[in-house]
């Protein structure tokens, strides 16, 4: 299960970004016990192959500008792999590193034949799913504010429009 929302994740964050909102939750809601900085550090080696492996299907296709991209790139690598030195689920971030790798390839041809608009709706219902299973992890059932903030943020991101009406109805009577 951990591998299917590692591809998603890097097929989400070569397309759009934002891939860890799709695999952090996904680390946690099976490895409660398990410290945070382990999961943060398993994440980032995840995230740091499969975004490797994007950069790599990027290049030639669009405009890089290598003066700044290549000293970021080093240094966010650096850090990754030295700030995760002995906080990583090695059995765990292997397959997953696959998976985010396989996934960021997918997300980069996704991109440049369809657009990132197309990704966009299935991410957001990714997002939704992942958000009420969390909540239903850590209380009894998912709660109503859970539920509301994911469907606004659905709203907000979608392009979806609410109509308001300017003057509000109250009556204090």
């Amino acid at each position: 299960m951990l591998c299917l929302f590692a591809f998603c994740a890097g097929l989400i964050d070569a397309a759009v970004g934002g891939g860890g909102l799709t695999q952090i939750p996904a680390l946690f809601n099976p490895l409660p016990s398990v410290p945070s900085a382990t999961l943060l550090g398993t994440n980032k080696v995840t995230t740091a192959c499969g975004t490797s492996f994007a950069t790599r299907s990027f290049i030639g296709r669009v405009s890089i500008p290598w003066s700044l991209a290549l000293p970021a790139a080093v240094s966010a690598f650096a850090m990754v792999f030295f700030g995760a030195t002995g906080k990583v689920l090695y059995a765990t971030a292997a397959p997953m590193a696959v998976s985010n790798m396989l996934g960021a390839v997918t997300g980069t041809y996704v991109a440049m034949k369809r657009g990132t608009h197309f990704i966009r709706g299935p991410f957001l219902c990714l997002l939704v799913i992942l958000i009420i299973k969390f909540d239903s992890h850590t209380t009894k059932s998912p709660s109503r504010i859970t539920g509301t903030m994911a469907f606004g943020f659905m709203a907000r991101n979608s392009g979806a429009s609410v109509e308001r009406n300017p003057e509000p109805h109250c009556s204090y009577s």
